[in-house]
Order: structure tokens, then sequence, then C-alpha cells
């Protein structure tokens, strides 16, 4: 009796795979979920997006945040599976990530890609890898902001040891070379300057080649060429009660994203962010982010200068080991250049919260809460938004986990 095809490929590649590297059954499940709906018998604040019942509160178009996290996003999620293969002194892993979609896609994958380390004596935690992989990301955590995202798909080279601090770098495709988009993608980090201070840096060079191609048609069209760039220095500060990250982002041609379709863009923007984490006690604890952007690009909402500034704080109180409760106050304005006018919001959320743990950090979590906001929107643009004063008040449940 014939072999099927796939009990042979298993047959063959347990063969060459020696006895050492074959792994077990044993998978790796991490991810990141939250899930949940809220009820509001008012209209959606902004542009007409109600996610699950939750009016989020922006004031301009997509490009900026939330006006701050809580009790203010719909569901999402992404799993990720990863098998980890050892012999000798390499450890490799091969890894595959699903998400909920974007932009309402249907589920997707987010990242696949395979690596190894201790490939190298003199190199022994240089991490190379290939495939579609999350690629020199920052994060604020409590706007869910990635001021700089450049995810890809191609190859690099993490943590490789210059002495004086770490070295990634990694040369990426944008939406899996179909856009057009290629970048150089670089950050040194674990720069230390004292015990309790470091710096990171980033610089990214994008270009593109001219073409761009659908990936439901196969139709290929002719796109913009131009190069682009990003620059980006990280202070962190950690006390023995909290820390602080400070950040200064220029993007020329661009804004967070490199790699996008519409990157290489007339223009430039220039961020500065602060947030970070203190515990004032055992049980008043606060997190906080600072947010600051000129973005003077053309496929901006205005096609025009806009200013975003935002301002989020996360105050809560840590009643026992499993209970606390958070207070989050934020407040977001976008000033558009040739007198458009000047959009701003501010939300409030109170939230009772049951989890494996009461710190701001302790997940799984479920969140009881209720948020009431308010919008002046004095430039329409491109939202559908409506001009004058609106407000919402949502009752919602949530849960959220990261493993």
């Amino acid at each position: 009796m014939k072999l099927s095809t796939l009990t042979l490929a298993i047959v063959t590649a347990s063969t060459l795979l020696p006895l050492a590297a074959q792994a077990d059954d044993a998978f790796l499940f991490t991810g990141y979920a939250r899930y949940g709906a809220g009820y509001t018998a008012d209209d959606a604040l902004y542009d007409g997006s109600v996610k699950n019942g939750i009016n989020v509160i922006k004031t301009a178009s997509s490009q900026y945040q939330a006006t701050g996290r809580l009790g203010n996003e719909g569901n999402g999620f992404e799993f990720k599976l990863q098998k980890i293969f050892e012999q000798d002194d390499m450890q490799w892993d091969v890894a595959v990530m699903l998400d909920d979609g974007y932009d309402g896609n249907p589920t997707g994958i987010s990242q696949a890609y395979a690596g190894g380390k201790g490939i190298f004596a003199t190199q022994p935690d240089a991490y190379i890898w290939a495939g579609q992989r999350f690629n020199g990301r920052e994060q604020i955590g409590v706007n869910d902001y990635f001021y700089l995202q450049n995810d890809g798909t191609g190859a690099g080279v993490d943590n490789l040891d210059l002495n004086f601090a770490k070295l990634d770098f990694s040369v990426v495709a944008g939406d899996k070379g179909r856009n057009g988009r290629y970048a150089l993608v670089t950050k040194l980090h674990d720069l230390n300057l004292t015990d309790s201070q470091s710096l990171r840096f980033h610089f990214n060079y994008g270009f593109g080649n001219g073409s761009s191609t659908d990936a439901d048609t196969g139709i290929t069209t002719d796109v913009d060429d131009n190069d682009a760039y990003q620059v980006a220095a990280i202070h962190r500060i950690t006390w023995s009660n909290g820390w602080n990250e400070t950040a200064v982002r220029y993007s020329d041609g661009v804004r967070n994203g490199i790699l996008w379709s519409n990157a290489a863009d007339d223009g430039g923007s220039l961020g500065v962010f602060a947030y970070g984490a203190i515990d004032f006690t055992e049980t008043i604890l606060m997190e906080y982010a600072l947010s600051f952007e000129d973005n003077d690009l053309s496929t901006n909402a205005s096609g025009d200068d806009e200013k975003w500034s935002q301002a989020v704080i996360r105050p809560g109180y840590r009643w026992n080991d499993r209970m606390s409760t958070w207070l989050e106050l934020g407040y977001d304005q976008v000033d558009f250049d040739s007198d458009k006018g000047t959009n701003s919001s501010w939300k409030a959320t109170l939230s009772q919260n049951i989890g494996l743990g009461s710190f701001m950090g302790s997940r799984p979590m479920l969140r009881f809460y209720t948020t009431y906001g308010q919008l002046d929107t004095e430039f329409v643009g491109l939202s559908g938004a409506k001009d004058g004063d609106s407000d919402a008040l949502t009752f919602g449940a949530m849960f959220e986990a990261w493993w």
C-alpha cells in the first residue's frame, strides 16, 4: 500500500532531522485577546463607527488613536503557536500567529516565521530569522498607539552584540511584497547609561519599486517609488515604584509605518511621547501617556498640516489581590491648519475589575465599566462626522488577556 503524500513528507522529515533536534508534541501558545459588548442609546460619537455597541471616541480621521482605550475599543485577538527545536547549543523556533483581521477583513495570519540562535559561537544570542514578523515596534499601552510599526515579510537578525549595545536589523517588504514598498529597519538597544537608565535608537529607510499588485485581482499598477525615512530616540528610566519612557520620532514622507502603501508621501511627521506607570502606594497605582504629533502630510484628512495632542491618565485602586477599580480620563485635540478649525474630545471611564491579580498589568481580567464622552467637531473632512457638539454614555463588559 502506498503512503500518502503527507505521510511520506513526515517520514522524510523525520529521517533528515537529527534525533537530538526532533520536537515532541508540545507547542507554546501565546497571544492577546479582548472581547465584550457595550450598550448605548446615543449615536456614535465619531465617523459612524460603533464597535460591538461601544462608541469609539476620536477627534479626527482614523490615523489618530482613540481618546484612551479603557471602555473605548472593540474586540480583537492574536493567537500564536510556536514550536521550539534544540540541538547542541542551537535553539530554533517556527511560529504562526492568527489574528481577527484588519479593516473588515476576515481572520488572517499576522506572523509566520522561523529562526534560530546559537548558530555562531561569537554571537550566541544573535537570532537570525526569515518570514513575516512583527518588526521594530514601539507601543504606548493606554491608548494602544504604535508610534513605530514596520511589520513586514523578509529576513533579519536580532540581538547582534556590539559590546556597548545590541543591534537589530532587517530588510522587509510591505503587504507580502505586493504594495511595492521595501525597507531597511534597524534598532540599536540595550545602551545602558546607568543601572536605571537606558537609550535605544531606530533608523529606518524605505523605498519603492514603482509597482503595486492587487491581492484579489493580481492586477499591477504604477505607484510612487519615493524614498522615506524614520529616526527615533527613546530614553527609559526605572524607579523602585515605576518607570517612564520619553520618545522623539521624526519621519520624512511617512508617519509611523514606513511600509504602508501611502508611504513616501509629501511632507513629514514629528512626534514626542512620554508614557509610563507609577505605584504611589501598594494600593494606589497609575498609568499615563502624553502624545504630540505635528503631521504635515498630504494624506491627512485635511490635506494640510495637522497637530495632534492627547493626554490619558489611568489611576487605580487595589482592593485586594483579585479586585481593583480604575478611572481613566482622556483629552484629545487635532488642530487643523488653514483656518479649518480644531476638533477635540474628552472621555471618562470607570471600570470595576476582577482579575488574576489586581495590578495595572495583571491579566486575564474581567471589566464592568461605564464610559461617558463628548466631541466638539469643527472640521468634518472625510470622516462623516457632524459639526458641533455630541456626547454618548456607554455601559459594557469585556475581558482582556495576554499570555
